[in-house]
């Protein structure tokens, strides 16, 4: 069966089927965010489902905390936030994977979650697979967990930083020949800030595969 191409693998590692809990130990090229790992399991909460052309997910109702939360209530309200962004965010993802990518610029379904470098990551991701002719398929639910958020020294502008651990046991990666690599479980350690309109999006991220989603 052949190799995916360098890029794809790439982008497959930083991507949606997996991620976990786990600060990445070596940094590269941008990865799909479907699959991570973790290294600290905690009680995780387990979301998403395989995406459907017509599925569109509703935005987040904001938590208005526009500075580093001073109470245990403005982090929880925070974190929640977070979580809705990036599940939402892994949902509109994969379904564009499922596709087969985006040429050119990305669709104001995906960039409603996503700004800075962390948009810029995607759009080179969904532009692979799209001139590689590579798509994902789902035999199943993808399951996201998550970890508690961090709000110390993020730096930059950003108010929360959350772990999540996609599970890619039920996707593959399909080539333009047919054949297919199973999916990976993906690490993704997502970094938020707000943007000029106050909406909360992912901004940068930092990704990895993992052997296994804790939990």
């Amino acid at each position: 069966m052949p190799r995916p191409a360098p890029l794809f693998a790439a982008a497959l590692a930083a991507g949606l089927v997996l991620t976990a809990c786990q600060k990445p130990e070596v940094s590269g090229p941008p990865v799909s965010p479907t699959a991570l790992p973790s290294s600290t399991p905690t009680a995780p909460s387990v979301g998403t489902t395989a995406p459907t052309a017509a599925s569109r997910p509703a935005s987040p109702s904001p938590s208005l905390i526009t500075s580093k939360p001073t109470t245990k209530a403005e982090e929880e309200a925070l974190a929640k936030e977070a979580e809705q962004v990036y599940r939402a965010f892994v949902k509109e993802q994969s379904r564009l994977e499922s596709k087969g990518g985006v040429k050119g610029k990305l669709p104001a379904s995906l960039t409603k979650y996503i700004s800075g470098k962390e948009l810029a990551r995607q759009e080179t991701i969904m532009n692979a697979l799209h001139s590689q002719g590579i798509r994902t398929e789902f035999d199943g639910p993808l399951v996201v967990r998550a970890e508690p958020a961090v709000f110390a020294g993020l730096g930059s502008g950003h108010l929360v930083s959350m772990t999540f651990c996609n599970d890619g046991s039920n996707a593959r990666m399909v080539a333009r020949d047919g054949s297919s690599t199973p999916g990976r479980n993906i690490q993704y350690i997502a970094m938020f800030k707000r943007d000029e309109q106050g909406i909360l999006k992912i901004n940068s991220s930092e990704t990895r595969t993992v052997e296994k989603c804790a939990g």
